[in-house]
């Protein structure tokens, strides 16, 4: 079951680490401490090939990210883009952990259905998580972005792919990420 997070996501070092449940598996779209681009997000809600930047397991660790509502024209946006996925979009902040909780009761009804798949041989359903958010982190001070901090992945625009966004000074700077064409 693949399940879509979409809002503005952060990460502080004192929100901490968790480990991703038994049954889950998450996956980012950009690399940590950087921000994904609408048009990825886009592209995901119109069932372009995107690839994930990485996808954690169950069992394995990762950043306890917290999740914040999108504007109202975001939210309008993502309706309209999203189609038949399944997209979460918390009104209020949420952590991560708090979604993987929250997902405890769907998780029994996914293990027994696990129980019946493995008796037909069949492969075990999960519950994949899948974060269009960015991965910000908040560091003071606040100059970090003009180092590649909390850069927007430009990845999958088709203006600029294969490069970060960093504001400096007030400008917009387009650094190119190796292997990969401008």
């Amino acid at each position: 079951m693949d399940i879509y997070i979409h809002g503005h996501g952060v990460w502080e070092p004192r929100g901490g680490y968790i480990t991703v449940p038994r049954g889950f598996k998450i996956s980012f779209y950009t690399h940590f401490a950087k921000t994904v681009s609408g048009s990825t997000v886009d592209r995901i809600f119109d069932g372009g090939n995107v690839p994930p930047e990485r996808t954690i397991e169950e069992f394995k660790t990762v950043p306890n990210f917290v999740v914040s509502g999108l504007t109202a024209d975001q939210k309008r946006h993502a309706d309209q883009k999203k189609g038949d996925l399944q997209v979460l979009m918390p009104q209020n902040e949420m952590e991560l952990r708090t979604i993987f909780l929250g997902f405890g009761p769907l998780m029994v009804r996914v293990q027994k259905s696990n129980a019946e798949r493995r008796v037909k041989n069949l492969s075990a359903a999960f519950i994949h998580l899948h974060w269009l958010c960015c991965q910000r982190v908040l560091l003071e001070p606040t100059w970090g972005n003009a180092v590649g901090v909390n850069a927007q992945d430009m990845r999958h625009n088709e203006q600029h792919e294969g490069t970060y966004r960093v504001k400096w000074d007030g400008v917009d700077h387009y650094i190119t990420i190796p292997g990969h064409h401008t």
